[in-house]
């Protein structure tokens, strides 16, 4: 697939805030059911896991897409974007990054430690684009990867 590769510029007029609380509150109701089901909790707190970002960034009309990933030290840098699902425009970037220092990753293969800098980086990407609808849900704004 290809994708355009431009990248979305800020409008001089800014959208009407009424307008755009109303739509984020729309997405909110649209997929808090399915959100909630992707999440987990920690000290009594909901936190969203990477499928839940996905679930509402398509209900946004969004779709996250890989970038480069470099190796840093003993793990790797991963970028990711949001792109409009209707023209490929990027609306959003984001870096993760993940490490064998990291207790968890220790010991894992490199293959996963690389797939966890990804996922980290996809998760973030949406966070940044969609995180004022979070609370609307009642869900703690944080990822949980």
């Amino acid at each position: 697939m290809e994708y355009n590769t431009q990248i979305a510029t800020t409008e001089t007029q800014i959208a009407d805030p009424v307008v755009r609380h109303k739509t984020n509150l729309a997405l909110a109701k649209a997929v808090r059911d399915s959100v909630e089901q992707e999440t987990i909790e920690v000290c009594g707190q909901r936190y969203i896991k990477n499928p839940g970002w996905l679930i509402m960034a398509g209900a946004a009309g969004y779709v996250v897409s890989g970038g480069e990933v470099k190796r840093e030290g003993e793990g790797f840098i991963a970028k990711a974007y949001l792109r409009r699902s209707d023209n490929g425009v990027i609306v959003a970037e984001a870096e993760g990054f993940c490490s064998k220092d990291e207790k968890r990753w220790k010991h894992a293969d490199e293959y996963a430690v690389r797939s966890m800098a990804q996922t980290r980086a996809a998760s973030k990407v949406c966070k940044m684009a969609l995180a004022a609808c979070v609370p609307l849900m009642g869900i703690k704004n944080l990822s949980a990867t």
